[in-house]
């Protein structure tokens, strides 16, 4: 049984379309799957090999290079937490610890009602804010406990 749906197949040979070497179209077509189905499968990446002629392991490692990639479904608001030194030393091991403590939330879990999910990634490249958060796709900085709190708090 296929996994990818006409409609993401018909996307993905649209972006192929764009490259001399289809092959150069990985890295979109992953983000496309992941747009699609919330994450990606191992079922996907069999179907992209297929698709590209590309080995398994070569989809593998430049899908596991990228944090914002994900193999394994997320929350409706997937939270990645800096864990670089500038977020840790200015509060981010703060925000793991009240993650914790207020939503039961561990790295690389989610809520029992998959309102949230986290992620803790090396570096989302907001040093000038840490401690600083991505939640799915808008960034928050200069955070303590109770400013996140009221983050998510608004959050529907």
């Amino acid at each position: 049984m296929k996994f990818l749906t006409g409609e993401t197949e018909k996307n993905i040979k649209e972006i192929m379309g764009r490259y001399e070497d289809p092959k150069s179209a990985l890295l979109p077509i992953l983000h496309i799957v992941q747009r699609d189905y919330g994450y990606i499968s191992e079922e996907a990446i069999g179907e992209i090999s297929e698709i590209l002629a590309l080995p398994k392991i070569e989809i593998k490692s430049v899908f596991s290079f990228y944090t914002m990639l994900r193999e394994k479904p997320a929350g409706k608001y997937h939270i990645q937490l800096c864990r670089n030194v500038v977020c840790y030393l200015n509060g981010g091991k703060e925000l793991v610890d009240f993650l914790r403590e207020k939503y039961e939330l561990e790295p690389g879990s989610f809520t029992d009602n998959m309102k949230f999910s986290l992620s803790l990634v090396e570096c989302i490249g907001q040093c000038e804010i840490a401690p600083a958060v991505q939640i799915n796709d808008k960034f928050y900085g200069n955070l303590t406990p109770e400013k996140l709190k009221n983050i998510l708090d608004k959050l529907e």
